[in-house]
């Protein structure tokens, strides 16, 4: 399975939630690739503790694996450092980035800024680039400028039924049953007769109970089909704040969306949105949201996928390109994209406002709308050269 593709899917998402995206070889991952970059870009925050246990751990395995040397130099806090951290650096497909990380601590670069009109105060840095005649990794800061949060917000009745569609349960995407039946066709044209089948098989029967279970966001009917354990259950339920708690929040979309809120809003923006959600059992709060896009532009307008992982400072960019005939993304790009003395690349910056739906005893819902688009261009040497 490609390494970002599967990152895409394990990064965050609990298993019952994925069968839809579990192909090992996607026909369009796009699709998957948009959904997943927006349920990171909305809520970075919202990892379960042992994830971070984990990614700790990893983290401290190897600082003694590169030694102290490595360490002192300061490769490990930079933007390509804290993504070889996250990402298996024991896989030989991954010495692009840990070369990457080198290069930067030995030289390091100047940040390149570039203003965006489009959206007022803001802008968009350069702080990395590794350009190696054969791939292209960018780390970068989106340094945005964004409105105070709407809270209480009253969305007339169009907009009201295009924010409650289930495709737009916050955090969360509910495998359909057209879902589970073309995930079965892919693993009987696939993986018939291999190790993986059963697991698969498995999985598949999982989503399917859970479907008839009811409401797959309710808590407590999940529980009780036995769809999640009592510890999964009791991990999820400690998430809630104390008033997402007195007020007995079970639907899962719901607590993720509260304790997004609990985070983002100021003290009093926070209890006015819960004030609101208690007296009408319903509330709607509007945010901007800025990001760069999923894709970027190159040499003779060839169209790149824009792999992102967000560190602390900024966000590692790497540049994926289709996989002639094989149905998935590769880190290396284009024939006519190598082995040049430098790329000129445009990353898009997107914004506009999402509305947060919530109700007191049902789900969360998230709308993005796509106001604005800005291309910025910059330029990246070839490092090798």
């Amino acid at each position: 399975m490609n390494r970002e593709y599967l990152w895409q899917v394990l990064d965050g998402v609990d298993e019952r939630h994925i069968a839809a995206a579990m192909r090992f070889e996607p026909t369009d991952p796009s699709a998957l690739r948009e959904r997943r970059t927006d349920m990171k870009r909305n809520d970075t925050h919202a990892r379960r503790p042992v994830k971070r246990l984990a990614l700790a751990a990893l983290a401290a395995a190897l600082v003694l694996a590169l030694g102290v040397t490595a360490y002192a130099a300061g490769w490990l806090d930079s933007i390509f450092g804290q993504a070889a951290r996250k990402i298996n650096t024991n896989d030989p497909s991954e010495e692009r980035i840990e070369a990457a990380a080198e290069a930067v601590a030995q030289s390091p670069q100047e940040p390149e800024s570039q203003r965006l009109p489009a959206f007022d105060g803001s802008k968009l840095t350069l702080k990395e680039s590794y350009y190696d005649g054969q791939g292209l990794l960018l780390g970068v800061d989106l340094d945005a400028a964004e409105p105070d949060p709407v809270v209480g917000y009253e969305p007339d009745e169009t907009l009201l039924e295009r924010i409650v569609q289930p495709n737009q349960t916050y955090q969360i995407y509910y495998s359909t049953q057209e879902d589970l039946d073309r995930m079965r066709q892919d693993i009987e044209e696939h993986y018939q007769g291999t190790a993986d089948y059963d697991d698969l098989m498995a999985q598949a029967d999982r989503q399917e109970a859970l479907l008839a279970a009811g409401d797959p966001d309710d808590l407590d009917v999940e529980l009780d089909a036995g769809c999640i354990t009592r510890e999964q259950y009791d991990d999820i339920m400690a998430l809630r704040s104390a008033r997402a708690a007195a007020a007995g929040l079970h639907y899962e979309s719901a607590i993720r969306l509260d304790a997004f809120l609990k985070r983002e809003l100021a003290g009093e923006a926070y209890e006015k949105f819960w004030d609101i959600l208690e007296s009408d059992g319903a509330v709607c709060v509007v945010m901007e949201d800025l990001y760069v896009g999923d894709h970027m532009l190159a040499e003779d307008g060839v169209d790149l996928a824009a792999m992102q992982t967000g560190v602390e400072g900024g966000t590692f960019v790497e540049a994926q390109s289709d996989a002639e005939g094989k149905g998935y993304l590769t880190a290396a790009l284009p024939e006519q994209l190598r082995g040049l003395d430098e790329l000129h690349i445009q990353l898009k910056v997107k914004g506009g406002p999402v509305y947060y739906y919530m109700t007191l005893d049902g789900r969360a819902y998230a709308l993005h709308e796509q106001g604005e688009e800005q291309m910025v261009s910059f330029t990246i040497p070839n490092s090798a050269k």
